[in-house]
């Protein structure tokens, strides 16, 4: 067997055991890019040999984005945490380099294979779901393979990061089932990822499906012009969102209780994140150029008042908003450079990818990780942007050659 025989091997094994372990714990998706990661320099040789430096738009507004994290460690609340995350940063980006770059296109696995190991680890991992849902968490702790923590909100954003996972991967499946299997089959196995959504009891879990599936309904239906529109959506959110604090001292605590006058029944989850992003826009104003520096939402003063209504902190972690997030700690620069680059990451979708099956599953994987984002976990985290990377890795081998061949 060659090197690029067992490259293309490894990343097979790896793509299947992904939404399993996925489930278990969410974390480990992390590991796994780095696995993939190793798997694509192994059958490229050494790192002189796929360039140490590739020219493309893209990776420079990444390495600009970096580089200005880094410079917020001189400003930042905690400098130690800052340096920590950005050298996580730092080495996810060199991941997506290595799984995206040109130069390792030659030991990517073949779509059909990597289509095959998918059906089997998103079977595996539904499965998985649904055994951890009836136990309530019991399987898995008497496998040894989780321990129980003592913070219930904790334990229930367990299953929760497996099951955003599916969410995001899963659609990169449809072109491949719908050519193999038809249309019902296709519908069938995202009716069950909807369920699973449902079943996991998330609201954010939920809404992100349901505008991941609708993405896919306006992109297969209108082509570029739904992608025109959703870019500069997209882009106009990150730098226009923190507008909405100049004209109204809290506008999303005031939203959420106006909703709940009309009769919506909010979750005292969704209350809270009112307060937060309230809170954050306030502290947003305060620094809105440079922000506070990397990592430090949780660092903001005020952040540890508790909420009379809810006897909760104000921001006892992070913002729950990339958008917010963003803005807090890199400020204007930071959000500008974020919106450069989901910008040209779309325009890559548009150039690369054409084919409507493909480009339907691709927008619809990219809403979901961003709908997710803009309500539950912090972008900075490993294993999340992990997702985006192994997400688009997987997306742009699968449109390779076509799994509808």
């Amino acid at each position: 067997m060659t090197k690029a025989d067992l490259s293309r091997t490894l990343q097979l094994v790896t793509s299947a055991a992904l939404l399993p372990l996925a489930v278990v714990s969410g974390p480990s998706v992390a590991l796994l890019l780095a696995l993939l990661a190793a798997a694509r320099l192994l059958g490229s040789g050494t790192p002189s040999q796929i360039g140490v430096f590739q020219q493309s738009p893209l990776l420079l507004v990444g390495l600009a984005c970096l580089a200005w994290a880094g410079s917020t460690v001189l400003w930042s609340l905690s400098p130690q945490e800052s340096l920590v995350r950005l050298a996580k940063l730092a080495w996810i980006l060199a991941a997506a380099w290595i799984l995206l770059g040109a130069e390792t296109e030659a030991v990517a696995p073949a779509p059909q294979s990597l289509f095959r190991a998918l059906v089997l680890g998103t079977a595996v991992a539904a499965v998985l779901v649904a055994v951890e849902r009836v136990s309530t968490g019991w399987f898995f702790e008497a496998l040894g393979l989780r321990q129980a923590h003592l913070d219930p909100d904790i334990e229930a954003t367990r299953v929760f990061k497996g099951i955003v996972v599916l969410l995001v991967v899963t659609w990169c499946l449809t072109p491949g089932l719908l050519a193999r299997h038809g249309r019902t089959v296709c519908l069938a196995a995202m009716a069950i990822l909807g369920g699973l959504a449902l079943w996991a009891g998330s609201l954010s879990a939920t809404l992100a499906f349901g505008a991941a599936g609708l993405a896919y309904l306006l992109s297969w239906v209108f082509g570029d012009r739904f992608l025109a529109v959703l870019r500069v959506t997209i882009v106009s959110l990150v730098l226009l969102l923190p507008a909405a604090g100049l004209f109204r001292t809290a506008p999303f605590v005031d939203a959420v209780s106006a909703a709940r006058s009309a009769g919506l029944a909010v979750p005292d989850s969704g209350l809270h994140r009112a307060y937060i992003y309230d809170f954050v826009l306030e502290r947003i104003w305060q620094r809105p150029l440079l922000g506070w520096g990397l990592e430090a939402s949780s660092l903001l003063p005020g952040a540890e008042t508790i909420i009379p209504a809810l006897q909760r902190g104000l921001l006892p972690s992070h913002p729950h908003n990339a958008v917010l997030e963003i803005w807090v700690e890199l400020g204007a620069i930071g959000a500008g450079l974020a919106a450069a680059l989901l910008w040209l990451g779309l325009r890559g979708i548009e150039g690369r990818i054409t084919a409507r099956p493909e480009r339907a599953a691709a927008l619809a994987a990219v809403t979901a990780f961003l709908a997710v984002s803009m309500l539950s976990f912090s972008l900075w985290a490993t294993w999340w942007l992990s997702t985006a990377v192994v997400a688009a890795f997987l997306v742009r081998a699968l449109a390779a050659g076509g799994t509808a061949t």
